[in-house]
Parts: structure tokens; sequence; C-alpha cells
């Protein structure tokens, strides 16, 4: 037999390890025996697929919260002895990691080299294709003199709209038939009774008896509702009258 403290009797325990596997769900938790610190994080896998019945390429195991690679040896990884390790279902981080490399590799062949060329502004400077073949100072005077140009062309169709709309109302105007006037204000406008000087000026135009006087009495055509809407919001600028005219 060994005897304790020995260099053979400390080869003896570095070979031959007690690991703890912990999992979560449906795997359960169980230890491994007889472990040699030369295995590879790999061939460890393998061991650990015998006790779950889990694909080598499913598992992915920590130790401390590190994840280990399959090429690492257990001693490489510093795994000592009744370490517990933890076995997480997923897609293995290594090939995840290689996978991510060749994929970055192959992005990496499909872009084209900067090529420089003259800039198209005239200004002695170079330009690549990513700013249109401008150099940076002229890439920005162009997008400038763009946005000023559309912001004129808007400004003008704002204004034909408005000088069309302009028209049409003057248009509708000239096709209204002219008001009548009120001759003898002596009289009511509605009714014709004789009301003299005592007669009501409505905001219409006319005169009205006492009878008559209210707008709903004489159909009124007056906006009296508008004009109501008007007040109010010249005395409250800082209230909005839903459906009226906008606070001034």
């Amino acid at each position: 037999s060994l005897l304790p403290g020995c260099r053979w009797h400390r080869l003896g325990l570095a070979r031959a390890m007690e690991l703890s596997i912990k999992s979560s769900g449906a795997i359960k938790s169980f230890k491994l025996e007889g472990i040699e610190a030369s295995l590879t994080v790999g061939e460890l896998k393998k061991k650990c697929q015998e006790e779950t019945k889990l694909d080598v390429n499913q598992q992915r195991l920590f130790l401390k919260g590190k994840l280990l690679k399959d090429e690492d040896t257990l001693e490489a990884a510093k795994i000592a002895n009744k370490a517990t390790i933890f076995l997480v279902k997923g897609a293995s981080g290594s090939g995840g990691a290689a996978a991510a490399t060749e994929v970055k590799e192959e992005k990496k062949e499909e872009e084209e080299p900067a090529v420089s060329v003259p800039c198209l502004g005239g200004c002695g400077f170079f330009a690549t294709a990513k700013t249109e073949n401008y150099c940076s100072k002229c890439y920005a005077n162009k997008h400038k003199k763009e946005e000023e140009e559309a912001d004129k062309a808007k400004k003008e169709r704002e204004e034909k709209e408005e000088s069309e709309k302009k028209a049409v109302e003057e248009e509708k105007k000239e096709e209204e038939p002219p008001r009548k006037e009120q001759e003898d204000k002596t009289k009511c406008w509605y009714c014709g009774k004789k009301c003299g000087l005592t007669g009501f000026h409505c905001r219409c135009g006319y005169v009205f008896c006492s009878k008559c006087r209210h707008a709903e009495d004489h159909e009124c055509d007056f906006d009296h509702k508008g004009k109501g809407r008007e007040i109010l919001a010249k005395n409250n600028p800082n209230i909005t009258v839903k459906g009226g005219a906008p606070a001034v």
C-alpha cells in the first residue's frame, strides 16, 4: 500500500477523482468516480451522457460560473477532486463560438475593400462609395442642400394650395346672390310691424320688433355660436374651445 504523503500517493489521488454533477429540471444530479485529471471536458461529457442519456452536443458544463471548453483537460480547467460541476442542457458553447467565428469570417470575406476615388465635389480630397463618392464635408453639404430644396418645394406647394383655396372661396362669394338691404328701419324686417325708434338691431344687420328680436324668431343667418366661441377664446387664451376658433 502507498504511504500517505508520498509522491505516488498524491499522483494516485490526482488520477482518480470524484466529481459531483448537478443539474436542474428532468435531469437528476449524480456523481462520477474514478475520473482522471488527464481526461478532456469532451470526454467527461461522454461519461455524463452515459448517466443522463443527453447528447454531448446538448451539454454545457460550468465550473464556478465559467463555461468549460471541450478541448481543455480537467487539470488545465483546474477541476479539483470532489468538485461540483453544473450541467446545463443546451447547444455546446464551444460549437456555437466556432460557428459564430465561421460566420464572421465569411462576412469579412464578402465585404469588399473600400476604394478611394477623387471627391465628386471637386474639392481635391478623396472619397469612398460609402459616402456616394463624396468626401465627408461635401457629403454633408450635399445633404444640407437637398434638405433645403425639399423644404423650399414643400413651402411652394403649401402656398399654391393656399392660393387655390382662396380662389375657390372667392368664386363661392361671387356666386352668392347680393344681400338685401333694409331701407325702412322703422318696420320689423321679419313681420313688417311698425316699431319706430324702439326697434332692435340684430348682428345680421336688420331691425326687428320686440316679438321677432331673438335670432330663433327671425331665422337669423348670423353665426352667433361661432362669435361666442371667438370671444371666449380671446378672453381665455390658455383654453381651446372644442369645435370653435383656435385660441388667440
